[in-house]
Parts: structure tokens; sequence; C-alpha cells
């Protein structure tokens, strides 16, 4: 009776075994997971939908205030073999800084100067404690070579943003709630036999077109003596130019020129309130007053305005 019931036990347990191996037979592998799959898009250009059956769209902040999203989408059609990659920058006010598109033989940009104008982002909705944005795009971008434009249009939505690390500070000059100047580029004239700083240069550019350039500083800005300095559009130190683009659209490719840009006079002061180290960033703050004029009749007046710099050059 023993032997019978040993068997038996025996036999059941060699029957579950195989009833589970053919189970696992029959249940194909999940593919792993992508959290990039749930970032969606359609795309247009001159009017005819951009059909790839695969892409991802990698989303992530580009700087440390999470004031500018990146997003890069990578998509092909493996029957032709044909490829796109679309690349661009935003602001969180719903403002394009750059975009281009990499095709097959083929490159289009936005214009390298106000390029807000001619390329517009419509119906943002940004949740940043969510990490999602959507999205509709809609304008015109312009080939590398010959500068022709091609229309483009198209709906995002992000609803996962890929890790980013935090390797500049997040500068600015806050104008007024219209003018948002949220990156700076600096420029350094030098002599180079002696290797002595004659000019620098903080220039910055808004996509709707303004420009804002500190000219004519001796030396860093961190480096000044804390205090109010003066200017006007006849100094030839420490002055400020305001300029707004009035040229037409064109990529980076073709060079602007004098009578792109409508010049004001400008008059007023800067004043640096303090220097101090910020998670390893040499960065000055202080406060702008600015007004502008075109032939004499002020157009901008700013007053008190912020900024914070950093010299990390």
């Amino acid at each position: 009776m023993k032997k019978i019931i040993s068997f038996f036990i025996i036999f059941s347990f060699f029957f579950e075994v195989i009833s589970c191996n053919s189970d696992d037979r029959d249940i194909e592998p999940e593919p792993p997971y992508d959290p990039l799959s749930v970032n969606t898009f359609d795309f247009y250009t001159n009017g005819e939908k951009l059909e790839l059956l695969k892409y991802r769209i990698n989303a992530h902040y580009f700087s440390c205030g999470q004031e500018d999203i990146h997003l890069l989408v990578t998509a092909y059609k493996e029957e032709t073999g044909t490829s796109v990659e679309i690349d661009f920058l935003i602001n969180k006010y719903g403002k394009l800084k750059r975009f281009v598109i990499h095709g097959q033989g083929y490159h289009h940009y936005s214009s390298y100067y106000a390029s807000d104008k001619w390329l517009k982002i419509k119906d943002l909705q940004i949740e940043p404690e969510n990490q999602y944005i959507k999205f509709s795009l809609e304008g015109t971008v312009y080939r590398d070579y010959d500068n022709a434009p091609m229309e483009i249009s198209g709906n995002f939505e992000i609803n996962f943003f890929s890790p980013s690390s935090c390797s500049t500070y997040n500068q600015y000059i806050n104008l007024d709630n219209e003018t948002k100047f949220l990156s700076m580029d600096v420029w350094k004239q030098t002599i180079s036999e002696q290797g002595q700083i004659i000019n620098v240069k903080y220039e910055a550019n808004e996509p709707d077109g303004w420009q804002f350039v500190l000219n004519g500083l001796k030396k860093n800005i961190y480096e000044m003596d804390l205090g109010t300095y003066e200017f006007d559009f006849s100094r030839e130190n420490e002055f400020i130019e305001f300029n707004e683009y009035i040229g037409p659209p064109k990529n980076f490719m073709f060079p602007n020129l004098p009578e792109d840009w409508l010049k004001y006079d400008t008059s007023g002061s800067f004043t640096i309130t303090k220097h101090e180290v910020i998670d390893g960033h040499k960065v000055t703050k202080g406060t702008i007053n600015l007004n502008a004029y075109e032939n004499g009749v002020l157009i901008k007046s700013f007053q008190n305005a912020p900024f914070e710099l950093s010299d990390d050059y």
C-alpha cells in the first residue's frame, strides 16, 4: 500500500512539473519595458504626415532651474531605411529657442534670431511636478545651404522625462514679464601677445527677437567691485546695448547684417549687489535700470530689473 501511495505522489509531482513547463512554453516572454514609449508625437512637413513606424522621444530638463526643456526625436522606417531626427529646445513659458530637423540628405533649422516669430509653440500644457508636457508646434524652418523654407507642424505629448544632470547655473536677466533672457553668451576679446583682456561682452538673445548686451567691461563681472555703474550710449566703457531683430528669418549659416537690427540708444545703470559661489558656480547678482530710445523717443523702460550672471567660462 505504501508503494502505491509513493508512486502516486511521485507521478503527481512530475505531472505538475511537466504541466508548468508546458504552460511556460505557451507564454511568450514580455519585451523589456521602455519608459520612453509613453512619449508620443505626430509630425507634418509641407502638409504631408511623417509616416515612420518606430520612434523614440527623449525629453529632459536642459538647465538647472528647469527653465528649458530639450526634446530629441529619433524615428525610422525599416522597409525603406528612412530616418529622421528632430532636435529642439523650448522654455517653460512656451517660447521656442532652437529647432533642427535632419532627414535623408537635408537639414532644416529654425531662424537663428527671433526663432519664436516664425515657429510657434501652441496650446502648451506643462506640469513639471508630474514630468508632463503637451503642446503643438507650427511654423517654418529653413534649409541649411540656401535658407529655403519648409512648413512644419506637429503634436507632442511627453509623459516621461529622462534623468538629467545639473552642470550649468541658471543665469537670467528678467527685464519684465514679457522680456526674459534666460541664457548668456560671453565674448572676451584679448590682445594675443600679452594675453590681456581688453573687452568682455555678455550677450543674450530672447526668442521674440530682443537682444541684450552688457559691453565694454575690462574684466569679468564677477571680478568687478560692488556698486552702481552709470552708462549712456555715448560711453565706451560699461555700457548696455538693447537691440531688436527686424531682419528676415535665416538659419545660423547665414550672417546677420547691420540692417537686420534696430539698435536703440540706451541710458541708465546696473548695480552689482553681491558676488557668491553657488554649487561651485561664480555668481554675480544685481539690478538693471534701462531706458531705450529711438530717435529721442523713449520706447522701453525697465527699472530695478534683477539679474544673475555666472562666470563659469
